[in-house]
Order: structure tokens, then C-alpha cells, then sequence
């Protein structure tokens, strides 16, 4: 998992952030209606808009329902991407994390997914394949 953090420059403050309880979550984006469309009138129960970073921010429609957290995570530790020297947070769940993690995906795989930070959206990257190694990393604009 690659996701961007832009605008934010240490890496050791974005591992803090993860390793705090219910700060960091992956759910499901809701792909029932449009997210247009819930703006305009009332998402469907289960689910609410959440905005993007971006500028300016990006409405997605995000399942309730949080597949992982930041409690889920064993171990987040900052570091460099080998190929392109980038600063990146490199992260491990717990077996439990790992395991609910590689469920979602693997029941998902087409659909998008929201890693949400402080109820922002970080990223929505569509799960191209189950994710069942328990691991990946998260890298931004730290320079």
C-alpha cells in the first residue's frame, strides 16, 4: 500500500499519528449512489461524507463500518523507499489487523477503499488484488 501525505514533512510524526487509537482507519468507500447525490440529499444509513485533503477537498462516501485501525497496527516505523530514496512509514498490523485486512480485500478486490486520517481522506486506492501479507507502507511529501 502506497498512500501520499501531502504537506506533511516528518516521518516520525506520522508514525505517532498512525500508532494512535482510532486517528488512523481503512473502510470500504460506498460505491451504492454517487457521492453527488448524498450531498444533495441524505448518504444511505451506514455511511457519511468525508473530505480529502486536497484543495480543494474531494467528497467521497465512506462505509461507517471500519475494517482496520490504528489499534490494529503492531509496529509503523519510518524509513526509506529502496528504489526511489523517498521517506515512507513502513507498517505491520497485528494478526488481527492482518487478518480482518486480508478478509476486506479479498471480498473487495475492484472496489475502492479509504484510508482515513482524523476523518480526511489520505487516499482511496481501488484493491487491485487481496492484500494478505499484513503489511505495506505510506509515504508523503516529507522533504
Amino acid at each position: 500500500i502506497l498512500v501520499q501525505v501531502p504537506g506533511l514533512q516528518d516521518p516520525q510524526r506520522l508514525k505517532e499519528i498512525l500508532g494512535q487509537t482510532a486517528k488512523l482507519t481503512f473502510q470500504m468507500v460506498d460505491q451504492s449512489m454517487p457521492v453527488q447525490d448524498a450531498l444533495k440529499g441524505r448518504p444511505p444509513a451506514g455511511s457519511t461524507v468525508l473530505y480529502s485533503q486536497d484543495d480543494p477537498p474531494v467528497p467521497y462516501l465512506i462505509e461507517n463500518r471500519v475494517i482496520v485501525s490504528g489499534e490494529d497496527l503492531s509496529n509503523a516505523t519510518p524509513t526509506y523507499n529502496s528504489q526511489t530514496n523517498e521517506p515512507v512509514v513502513s507498517f505491520t498490523f497485528n494478526s488481527r489487523g492482518a487478518t480482518r485486512f486480508g478478509q476486506a480485500t479479498q471480498q473487495n478486490v475492484g472496489k475502492p477503499f479509504a484510508i482515513v486520517l482524523d476523518n480526511q481522506v489520505i487516499s482511496a486506492p481501488v484493491i487491485r488484488e487481496p492484500i494478505l501479507g499484513g503489511s505495506g507502507q505510506i509515504s508523503g511529501n516529507f522533504t
